[in-house]
């Protein structure tokens, strides 16, 4: 007789389950142009991409097969994707060891959940200048639009955005002043879902990884 989880459903259900809730991330995650996808081998999430000087292989996410798990897997991929595109190698160690954010009370919020929220509580503030303020909010959100709206908010994936989305495309440039605008619309996005370890981003880390991207 199969096993059954707390809720009830079959061991198998539940498998089931979890592989197509991978098969439905990796779609969305081919949609929004990542070139990695999540992989089920014998009870573990694995990341599954081609990469710098290691070619097509699979990296052990650190998370074991779940529902719930498929989020923080997901989470895992995306960091690591965004530490190789700012330094051009696989990171040693890994992005998510020994993270804080692997805390329970971590939360688990997208990009586009958390500014919804920023917006509502910006544009609750009562000001005397209401066009004034559109505009401010028309800036903060052209930065805020470089992030992947289906990305989960953690502050090293923020960190990593604001190193690579002001780097000059054609001239590979650092742009300064952009640079020091992500910081803070970057900044603001995760104290708006309680980060607790968003006091990472100040401006002392960020020329330190400026150093560390070239």
């Amino acid at each position: 007789m199969a096993s059954s989880n707390t809720d009830g459903s079959s061991s198998e259900d539940w498998s089931l389950k979890t592989r197509s809730l991978v098969d439905a991330t990796n779609n969305d995650l081919r949609a929004r142009g990542h070139k990695a996808s999540l992989n089920i081998d014998r009870g573990r999430f694995y990341i599954r991409g081609t990469f710098p000087e290691r070619g097509r292989i699979r990296i052990y996410t650190g998370v074991k097969e779940s529902i719930k798990g498929v989020a923080l897997a997901e989470t895992r991929l995306l960091d690591l994707l965004a530490a190789v595109k700012s330094t051009g190698t696989i990171p040693d160690p890994l992005p998510w060891a020994n993270k804080k954010s692997d805390n329970e009370g971590y939360p688990k919020v997208k990009v586009r959940e958390a500014i919804a929220k920023l917006k509502k509580e910006f544009f609750d503030v009562t000001s005397g200048n209401p066009k004034s303020r559109s505009n401010t909010w028309k800036t903060m959100q052209y930065g805020l639009d470089k992030l992947d709206p289906g990305a989960y908010v953690t502050t090293d994936y923020l960190m990593a955005q604001v190193i690579d989305k002001s780097i000059d495309p054609v001239t590979g440039k650092i742009r300064i002043n952009q640079r020091l605008k992500l910081k803070q619309y970057f900044k603001r996005l995760g104290k708006i879902i309680n980060l607790p370890d968003i006091g990472k981003i100040d401006p002392t880390t960020v020329i330190f990884w400026r150093l560390l991207s070239h």
